[in-house]
């Protein structure tokens, strides 16, 4: 069933939904970062690119298409296929986002100015 959402819905939906991606963030951030000489929230990223001589954003872009491609299957079908949740998929595509971000910022290729 479709309803109207209003602008107040809205907020409160998405402080909701960012106080979800934040605890899962950190969350699955500390398992990545675990064996970091240094903290790097995207050490993980950067190990992968290395044993695969690819870029770190390459590898961000992986892993957020598994979910991407999971989305899609919910908007074609209605349904997804595997073992996460439809909120649990937008949460790590938001996430993923967010690490791109990061690593795009981190390279000077990104001005939040």
């Amino acid at each position: 069933m479709k309803k109207n959402v209003t602008r107040e819905e809205f907020t409160e939906f998405l402080d909701k939904l960012t106080a979800r991606e934040e605890k899962v963030l950190h969350t699955k951030g500390v398992d990545y970062t675990r064996y970091a000489r240094e903290e790097n929230v995207l050490e993980n990223f950067d190990r992968i690119a290395d044993e695969l001589s690819t870029t770190t954003k390459e590898v961000i872009w992986i892993y957020m298409c598994k979910h991407l491609h999971a989305l899609l299957s919910y908007v074609k079908y209605g349904t997804l296929l595997q073992s996460e949740d439809l909120s649990e998929r937008i949460i790590d595509i938001r996430n993923y986002a967010a690490l791109m971000a990061v690593e795009a910022w981190r390279r000077d290729e990104l001005n939040l100015v």
